[in-house]
């Protein structure tokens, strides 16, 4: 997943006005102020603010605790409270100023920094009030952080790719999301395409998706190249399925594979399309010249990469 493709799903998301977690009741807090109105009775009409221990203070009933409520929950005792004084006491409740969460955003996201949020807020309005990601930041290791030290992975390929709120934790105050830069997770893609370079590897990548983020094959038709080759440090690599096609050993500990494309791309036999991994360099040699040979040629310049 690029960055470009997170932000424009956040963006959407957020611009399009429409729920993305279910809508829980709002329970009242320290630092709410609310109104307390007893039709009919004036005088016991009040806008008081949540102190620290949860309780306010009203005329008649005294002390009662509020925060942890919901208002309907306050209603309902502020009504028992009141019948002791008032014949069926009719009694409304509302928020007058809703109290802020501080969330903190660190790493790799456009502004960094602490911000109130209201109360209910989630990991997309935090990555929002952030400026959202850099091109840098690593959506599989992002982190959050509660206030009780107590952390958990955020799942923001799972939430910004394919939008499955159940990632889009509601966050409470104090807590904070870690947005690490992607460290030792590139590869490249080298020869005749349009835009050879190093990659970032972000979630799930085929050598298909590859080619494509490095702008396609220079040569198109019968031009294009029908075998495509990845230089692939054996260290830590996982096990190749036989199907994949041919494998050999490079000198430094590495791999030459090479993927039938011409499968891959008219047969649909999507069981060649090697995933990518870290550090893979991935060679698209030019049609009409000895692969061999120019694998070597492409490889000679290379060489320091895997040095130990």
């Amino acid at each position: 997943m690029t960055r470009r493709l997170a932000c424009l799903v956040l963006a959407t998301i957020l611009l399009a006005g429409v729920p993305v977690v279910a809508q829980q009741p709002y329970v009242l807090g320290s630092e709410d102020v609310i109104e307390v109105t007893v039709y009919g009775q004036a005088d016991l009409t009040r806008t008081v603010t949540i102190l620290p221990d949860g309780t306010i203070s009203l005329p008649l009933i005294g002390i009662i605790r509020a925060a942890g409520l919901t208002i309907e929950e306050l209603t309902k005792r502020l009504i028992d409270g009141y019948l002791v004084y008032i014949k069926n006491p009719q009694v409304a409740v509302i928020v007058k100023e809703f109290r802020k969460i501080r969330i903190s955003v660190i790493g790799e996201v456009t502004r960094p920094g602490t911000f109130d949020l209201k109360p209910g807020s989630t990991v997309l309005d935090a990555l929002s009030a952030a400026g959202g990601l850099t091109d840098k930041a690593s959506v599989t290791q992002s982190r959050l952080v509660r206030a009780s030290g107590e952390t958990q992975p955020l799942a923001l390929e799972e939430l910004l790719v394919r939008q499955n709120m159940q990632y889009n934790i509601a966050l409470e105050t104090g807590d904070t999301l870690m947005v690490p830069e992607e460290l030792n997770n590139r590869f490249f893609v080298l020869g005749d395409v349009n835009h050879p370079g190093a990659y970032v590897l972000r979630g799930d990548v085929t050598v298909l998706q590859a080619l494509a983020m490095a702008g396609g094959s220079v040569q198109r038709g019968a031009g294009t190249a029908k075998m495509i080759h990845i230089v692939r440090r054996r260290g830590g690599a996982p096990q190749l399925p036989a199907e994949y096609g041919k494998v050999e050993k490079l000198p430094n500990n590495t791999v030459l594979i090479t993927v039938d494309l011409q499968a891959v791309m008219q047969r649909g036999d999507l069981t060649r399309d090697v995933k990518v991994q870290p550090g893979d360099i991935i060679v698209v040699p030019q049609t009409g010249l000895n692969n061999a040979s120019s694998i070597v040629s492409i490889l000679a310049g290379l060489a320091t990469i895997f040095k130990p």
